[in-house]
């Protein structure tokens, strides 16, 4: 088996973003600015997690500089 790349989201122009690398047993998530700390999890884990942003359990509200 191969080692599988690193991937991040299409709408990721900003130079810092999410990156993720799944395997069978295992999603590893990393900050592209911070590659050394990467975040493990299980399948079991990860489905929760995305299900999670995806339902906006973790927007942040709009910062504004001014």
């Amino acid at each position: 088996m191969s080692d599988p790349m690193w991937r991040r989201p299409s709408r990721c122009d900003s130079g810092t973003c999410p990156e993720i690398k799944i395997y069978p047993n295992a999603v590893f998530l990393r900050n592209s600015q911070h590659p050394g700390v990467v975040l493990p999890f299980t399948p079991e884990e990860w489905g929760p997690l995305v299900a999670a942003f995806k339902a906006g359990e973790y927007d942040l509200p709009a910062v504004t500089h001014g």
